[in-house]
């Protein structure tokens, strides 16, 4: 398992190629979200699958990550207020190609978000990985780079990118 810890600023998803603009090379998600417009974000991403070429490391890859309801996975989402967590966002991982139909039923990524006492949020990510699942020593420490090069962008409040999201 690997795990890591950021503080994050107020970040979207939209704005996925900005959080890592050198390592986030592609992405699509089926189904496509803005024709569930009407929907909750959750709900536009529980049983969604994104396909993504994305370098985590010094390394490119093909991931495919199909998003899971938490409460599938044994969270109790009813005491998540309590404790401050906004939500837990899970998806089942193949790395190396993509394919809805070759998920190893071992390989997680789960992101959980939880407001701090000071306002700022966190998040913690885990890694569950399969060892057949392109998993290599380096791996341990890449993931850590990434996900907080991407989530401690300073430019990312949603302040400065509504104030430019027109400018051509």
């Amino acid at each position: 398992m690997i795990t890591v810890r950021s503080e994050i600023p107020e970040v979207e998803t939209q704005r996925y190629k900005l959080w890592n603009p050198i390592a986030h090379q592609y992405s699509y998600h089926t189904p496509y979200s803005e024709s569930r417009s009407n929907e909750t974000y959750a709900e536009r991403y529980i049983g969604a699958t994104s396909y993504i070429d994305e370098y985590v490391g010094n390394d490119a890859a093909k991931l495919n990550i199909e998003f899971v309801d938490p409460s599938s996975m044994g969270f109790n989402t009813t005491a998540w207020s309590e404790l401050d967590i906004e939500t837990i966002v899970i998806g089942k991982v193949l790395i190396g190609d993509y394919s809805v139909d070759e998920f190893d039923g071992i390989s997680y990524l789960m992101h959980q978000v939880r407001r701090m006492p000071n306002g700022y949020r966190e998040l913690r990510s885990r890694f569950f990985l399969d060892s057949n699942n392109h998993v290599n020593a380096q791996l341990g420490h890449d993931p850590a780079v990434h996900c907080n090069v991407e989530m401690t962008r300073k430019f990312l409040p949603a302040r400065v990118f509504e104030e430019f999201k027109d400018t051509k």
